[in-house]
């Protein structure tokens, strides 16, 4: 186990921090709110804990939403997260660069859903 570490902009309301251990990769996401919209930020470890990349932005809302929840089908971590307006997402974390996401939505079923297309990172030489 790790000593407390702060997360999140202390401007913002961090809140509901939810932790995901996939051996040594480790993921901690939280949510935000600055008065305005709600963000989803999270972090990864790769050394179980011991140092923590920058915190990026994977979800952004509008209006009420739910708590962020971590979710692994054993390989993978996954954002799974609901907000009213925008609808409910499952998102990859490690889908790089976070902002290459594409998004496909159906209006057509009930209920509505919605899924995040990710494009791998180039691979250098």
């Amino acid at each position: 186990f790790t000593a407390p570490i702060p997360f999140g902009n202390r401007n913002a309301q961090p809140a509901r921090p939810q932790v995901l251990s996939l051996g040594a990769r480790v993921f901690l996401a939280w949510k935000e709110f600055d008065g305005t919209s709600t963000a989803v930020r999270w972090v990864r470890s790769s050394d179980g804990g011991a140092t923590w990349s920058a915190p990026a932005t994977v979800a952004t809302a509008a209006g009420a939403s739910d708590h962020p929840l971590l979710a692994s089908n054993g390989t993978k971590a996954y954002l799974s997260w609901h907000a009213a307006k925008e609808g409910y997402r499952l998102l990859e974390l490690e889908a790089t660069p976070l902002t290459a996401a594409r998004v496909i939505c159906s209006s057509r079923s009930q209920p509505h859903w919605c899924y995040s297309l990710r494009r791998p990172p180039a691979r250098r030489s």
